[in-house]
């Protein structure tokens, strides 16, 4: 496969980017699992640390404004949503709404490795696909990070939970 830009990770920029790239008709594959931090590894009954400014997909065209999607889903609350912290489920709901208007489809794989080539870039991908690509983007999150010191990985997984793994608290939530 080749394409001109490669963007590794598909959370909040790396979608904002692919957005404006498609919007610009320039040529890019993006990688990874859609938000998945926010649809798979945050706990339920939270809320979101960032400001709502800087916690929407951004967009040139608006298309995806979080106050606007606040307003027309959640009318009676919007007042009152927009002045605290967003609830994780709203949020969610959000990025799955993005991603219904998403003009483009995801490459849901991993990356596995990334070489400097004469031309560009070789990324290899978890199914054995080779990406061609003249420029690369790195969006990844805690995802790609995730690693515990040797003296951590030899307690059990009860003592000690990645951040990438906190949604597993919520099968204990209350106990």
């Amino acid at each position: 496969m080749k394409t001109t830009i490669l963007i590794v990770g598909a959370g909040p920029y790396g979608v904002s980017l692919a957005h404006e790239l498609w919007r610009k008709n320039i040529d890019f594959v993006i990688v990874g699992k859609p938000f998945d931090l926010w649809l798979s590894h945050t706990l339920n009954d939270t809320a979101i640390r960032s400001d709502h400014n800087a916690s929407e997909i951004f967009s040139k065209d608006k298309k995806f404004n979080l106050s606007t999607f606040i307003e027309k889903n959640f009318p009676a609350d919007a007042v009152e949503i927009k002045k605290s912290r967003l609830p994780n489920a709203l949020f969610r709901a959000y990025l799955l709404d993005v991603l219904h208007k998403m003009p483009f489809s995801f490459y849901k794989k991993q990356l596995l490795s990334l070489e400097k080539s004469e031309n560009g870039f070789i990324g290899r991908m978890e199914d054995g696909i080779q990406i061609y690509a003249k420029k690369v983007v790195l969006a990844t999150g805690i995802g790609v990070h995730k690693k515990l010191p040797e003296s951590l990985r030899k307690l059990e997984t009860k003592q000690v939970h990645h951040s990438w793994n906190v949604v597993d608290y919520e099968a204990v939530k209350g106990k």
